[in-house]
């Protein structure tokens, strides 16, 4: 506990945790509260900065914001958003990755093959058999095929990320996934946005997007427990961040 000014109308040696001020009737606890809450916020998303910072997640447009004072709170999520991304294999990587497509196409080919020759040597080779044999040959020239695509792409995407550099090649990758979200059908986001709105309940005296509702269980048990006393009579929300019922 420690005595305090009374923010709203300046009376001296008023506790930090008074339900409301004497002269006033100020929310003093409920102010303090906020403001402490605040500052550890801030030494939170400082220590966070200056970890990010270090390991180079942080873009310098970012930073420089940063140092200039500026909210950077969407500019630090997409930096982190764009670290997650991954980086691709390297060559021998995305061989080994594929080579079991390699060898599985190699083996159906090799057998279609050897079954049409045996059979045509033995003079038993039958149309059945023929569609059998070319069937395995079929399917062995696909899974060739798509072992090499594979490789081919992960090969391009290899030089790509050598050319760019890791930092680079991870904010093009992200930004070809915004460019494909923004391509969405444009109704669908539309609705999607207008459910993720919906779904946020924001506090009246921390003004955080943090309300949930009172759940029917969790009046019950506290009218059940409490009585007259309970502090859900006659609330709906509940702020998870400062605890205010309204």
């Amino acid at each position: 506990m420690a005595l305090v000014t009374c923010p709203e109308c300046g009376k001296k040696n008023v506790s930090d945790t008074a339900t409301a001020c004497p002269n006033c009737g100020y929310h003093i606890a409920d102010y303090f509260t906020q403001l402490n809450k605040a500052k550890r916020e801030d030494e939170r998303k400082k220590a966070e900065i200056d970890e990010l910072t270090k390991k180079g997640v942080l873009s310098a447009s970012t930073i420089k914001g940063i140092q200039e004072g500026r909210n950077m709170d969407k500019e630090i999520k997409r930096d982190k958003e764009i670290d997650k991304q991954k980086i691709p294999e390297d060559n021998s990587q995305s061989l080994k990755s594929n080579q079991a497509g390699f060898w599985f196409g190699g083996i159906f080919v090799g057998l279609g093959l050897l079954g049409i020759i045996l059979a045509a040597t033995l003079d038993e080779l039958s149309f059945g058999m023929f569609l059998i044999y070319g069937f395995l040959i079929g399917l062995g020239l696909w899974g060739l095929g798509s072992s090499w695509s594979s490789y081919e792409k992960d090969k391009a995407e290899y030089q790509l990320y050598q050319e760019l550099g890791e930092r680079e090649y991870k904010k093009r990758k992200y930004e070809e996934k915004e460019r494909a979200q923004a391509n969405k059908d444009p109704l669908t986001t539309l609705y999607q946005q207008q459910q993720q709105q919906a779904s946020i309940i924001w506090c009246p005296m921390c003004h955080m997007p943090s309300g949930e509702k009172i759940s029917a269980t969790r009046r019950v048990v506290s009218t059940t427990a409490l009585g007259l006393a309970s502090s859900d009579i006659g609330k709906q929300y509940r702020c998870k961040s400062c605890g205010h019922k309204w």
